[in-house]
């Protein structure tokens, strides 16, 4: 690596906290780690949508699952067995120069969770779903180096606290309001910063990005979701001009909430407002294709498997399984 790169490198480090990809990333790659093939160039408006569902099965407490029996000597009247997440993401980005990209970005999300109410006295299947448009987020992506193999970017972000913070309607009472992880929104601005680095060597290439989300006050209802850092790397290859595979891990840690929501149901695990936080660890794999609209325009399309390797969390925790997406951009 050149001293030029290196001093490009430490001198962005330096200045930014790390964080999350930014809007318009592929299914296949995430941001950071050359999962799209098209190049920004000055002018170049960007659309995407993205489609990802999360599957969770089971509670942990710090690395280890628990026993069912465990949660009910606990005394929780609702305890979680599964839960599923789904969330569709769209974004624009617009180049304005070679060297940024502005994008604009929002999402739908459900979940639903499926529990097993009154386990000591008459125990049943019940669920519970909650679902809305959640917190937009508007953002920058500076190119600092390039030398037609090594890129380096680094962004900035600011998520705008659109998604609700008052889902309820936990034992048919709207003034109860659901467990943390199914709220819509943050409820709070979070800056979201990121640096990452792209190389390109013929049909392979490596990517490293760092990132994290930096929740700026407490919301509304009391709290504010811990802070969280994330970084990966990943590894491509390119059989043809036209298709990418890729393989990678990474990782995420994030912070307890600070305070509490005084309306949020405390007769579940996830009511607790000190058992969020943690650390995760993924590998993933994943395939883009590339389709060449001639000159002015290109797409891709991507899918990216995504399964935990290490959990551990602050208290009981729903247990992940496997996440999975597919996204599509196209550049004009």
């Amino acid at each position: 690596m050149s001293y030029k790169l290196f001093l490009a490198a430490l001198g962005v480090a330096t200045l930014l906290t790390p964080v999350t990809s930014h809007a318009c990333a592929s299914g296949g790659g995430h941001s950071g780690h050359g999962g799209n093939h098209a190049t920004t160039t000055n002018g170049n408006i960007s659309l995407c949508a993205s489609f990802m569902t999360m599957a969770m099965d089971g509670i942990r407490d710090r690395a280890d699952q628990v026993p069912f029996s465990e949660l009910v000597n606990a005394g929780y009247e609702m305890i979680p067995t599964e839960m599923d997440m789904s969330m569709m993401m769209f974004g624009i980005g617009w180049a304005p120069k070679d060297w940024l990209e502005l994008s604009l970005g929002g999402h739908f999300m459900r979940s639903q969770m499926f529990m097993i109410h009154d386990p000591l006295t008459a125990p049943h299947n019940s669920q519970h779903n909650t679902s809305g448009f959640g917190d937009t987020v508007v953002g920058s992506n500076l190119r600092v180096y390039h030398d037609g193999k090594n890129t380096i970017k680094t962004g900035l972000s600011l998520s705008l606290p659109t998604g609700s913070i008052d889902e309820g309607g936990v034992h048919g009472d709207s003034s109860i309001h659901s467990p943390y992880d199914t709220q819509i929104g943050t409820g709070t601005y979070d800056l979201l910063p990121q640096i990452s680095w792209d190389m390109n060597h013929g049909k392979f290439s490596y990517g490293l990005n760092l990132g994290g989300r930096i929740h700026l006050g407490e919301n509304d209802n009391g709290y504010s979701w811990g802070d969280k850092i994330s970084g990966g790397g990943k590894i491509g290859y390119s059989p043809r001009e036209w298709v990418k595979f890729s393989t990678g891990i990474d990782a995420e840690h994030s912070g307890k909430i600070d305070g509490e929501d005084p309306d949020v149901t405390d007769d579940m695990p996830t009511g607790n407002a000190d058992f969020y936080g943690g650390t995760v660890i993924n590998t993933n794999m994943g395939v883009d294709f590339m389709f060449d609209g001639g000159t002015t325009s290109n797409h891709s399309l991507g899918a990216n498997v995504s399964v935990p390797v290490y959990q551990n969390y602050n208290g009981y925790q729903m247990n992940r399984e496997w996440a999975m997406t597919i996204g599509w951009i196209s550049k004009f």
